[in-house]
């Protein structure tokens, strides 16, 4: 009897402790699983080398990779985001390939700083995704061409074929919208956008890459733009913080942006929506958007006075100018004024403003 209690009573512990061993394993496994892994992309971490990027720029025809552009905010001192998606062959899945990758800014490849990184594909199309940082001194309007070579892999062919890029934007984006105040050439802050820009719907691995649109805030939160099937369009809205929007993405795509409201103390401009392209390559396109300031609001408090025609000479007529919405209401100011300067006679047929 004993006996037999303790078998039952070991048996107990063993599948209480099993329970606890998958307690333990699933949320351990759940946490390591990439938050990208829905999209097929392993994320890479690069790091500088001392290499000479000349032999990392294909020639034509020679790149056999796809590289795409999917995201950053393109402004200098942030950052730029790429995915590769490579062509492995069966027998190389799961062995190591590293890849050597070169941005390059205004053409000046003599000069470009090359990164590396590694990866153990586990698929014949393995797609990685990496960030790399835009110098905090680069230009806007400067040109920023990505490439990418594998430099070792398990066969040597591959190594010497494998070229991807370029991948290239323009830092601040092709297409830049700016706001000033009228009369001004210094960024103003606080209007808010809509911005929509119709595309193809994306793919995974990515094929073309996505209309990017940086510079809209919500509640202090940067805006990054989505795919909304229902509209066909990448999709954005928010407030221009500090007072620009920038837009890369396939050449040629019309980009519809509105101004639904000003900066607080200025007016909407007369056209609130204009369509744009993006430019084609790297070429930069920057629009001026101009809000005037807020016309002043005329607000008049009328005094009590008597009922006849002909004031005493000691009635004021007190008024309370706030500002002029329009131009009548100038006038008005202005005839209140002109009032306000001429004492009463001993009539007291002149009203004084004050």
């Amino acid at each position: 009897m004993i006996a037999a209690l303790r078998d039952q009573t070991r048996r107990s512990l063993a599948i209480l402790i099993s329970l606890l061993l998958v307690l333990l394993w699933v949320p351990a496994a759940l946490a390591g699983t990439p938050a990208n892994a829905a999209t097929g992309a392993t994320t890479v971490t690069p790091f500088p080398v001392n290499e000479n990027c000349n032999g990392v720029i294909p020639t034509p025809g020679s790149e056999n990779t796809q590289k795409k552009l999917i995201g950053g905010t393109l402004e200098p001192g942030g950052t730029a985001i790429f995915e590769i998606t490579y062509p492995i062959d069966q027998a190389d899945v799961g062995q190591t390939f590293t890849v050597t990758d070169c941005p390059v800014l205004g053409g000046n490849v003599h000069d470009a700083q090359a990164y590396q990184f590694s990866f153990v594909p586990n698929n014949t199309s393995f797609t990685v995704e990496f960030t790399l940082v835009i110098p905090g001194d680069t230009p806007i309007g400067t040109s920023y061409c990505n490439y990418a070579k594998t430099t070792a892999s398990p066969s040597a062919p591959q190594a010497s074929n494998r070229k991807a890029g370029p991948a290239c934007f323009t830092v601040g984006g092709n297409l830049r919208i700016e706001k000033h105040a009228t009369g001004s050439t210094a960024l103003l802050a606080g209007a808010q956008f809509t911005v929509s820009c119709p595309t193809a719907a994306p793919t995974t691995p990515i094929t073309q890459s996505p209309v990017i649109i940086t510079g809209l805030f919500d509640h202090g939160d940067a805006v990054v733009a989505t795919y909304v099937a229902a509209d066909g369009a990448w999709e954005a809205s928010g407030t221009a913080v500090p007072g620009f929007i920038a837009i890369s993405g396939p050449s040629g795509t019309m980009c519809t942006v509105t101004e639904t409201a000003a900066p607080s103390g200025y007016e909407l401009p007369a056209t609130t929506t204009h369509t744009y392209a993006i430019p084609v390559g790297t070429s930069q396109v920057v629009e001026a958007w101009f809000n005037a300031p807020a016309a002043p609001d005329v607000h008049l408090v009328k005094s009590a006075i008597p009922a006849f025609k002909k004031l005493h000479p000691e009635v004021e007529i007190t008024v309370t100018v706030n500002v002029a919405r329009n131009a009548d209401d100038q006038r008005l100011l202005e005839k209140l004024r002109a009032m306000g300067r001429r004492r009463p006679t001993a009539g007291g047929d002149s009203p004084r403003a004050s």
